[in-house]
Order: C-alpha cells, then structure tokens, then sequence
C-alpha cells in the first residue's frame, strides 16, 4: 500500500495524486492520501493493512505442507512488508 500524507496541503505537494496513482499502480497495490489533522482516511489505512496482512498470514499457513505437533512452545513471528 503506498500512502500519501498531508492531503490538505495542495500548494505544497511534491506528488500529485495521479502521480501517486500511477506509481502505486506499477507497483501492483492501492494508492491512498491520508492526513492525520483531519483524521482522514487514517483508519482506512490501518484497516486495510491488518486485513492484507490476515491474509499473507492465512495464505502462508494453508501454503504449509506438513504440520509438525511435536513443538509445543508457539513462535512469534513479526511481518514487514
């Protein structure tokens, strides 16, 4: 996900949105402009990535061929995209 912050600033951008969109295009995920003054698309954003990364998560255990029981302790894993 490619963010774009301080939406409300439009005299001061160096990127404009369709610069954005195109760029996160060509990199194959969503583009959005958020700004924190005003609260806008904030959660949006974090919603979005939580659920991305529900499914890296899902995808990456289903993709798991055989499960091993004997460890008992989990392990905890952090992911950075």
């Amino acid at each position: 996900m490619l963010v774009g912050t301080k939406r409300i600033y439009e005299y001061a951008r160096e990127v404009s949105v369709d610069e954005g969109t195109a760029f996160a295009l060509s990199l194959g995920c969503p583009f959005v402009e958020t700004c924190a003054k005003q609260r806008a698309n904030v959660d949006l954003v974090f919603t979005k990535m939580i659920r991305a990364l529900r499914v890296a998560a899902s995808e990456r255990e289903s993709s798991t061929a055989v499960i091993v029981k004997d460890d008992k302790r989990k392990k905890k894993r952090c992911i950075i995209l």
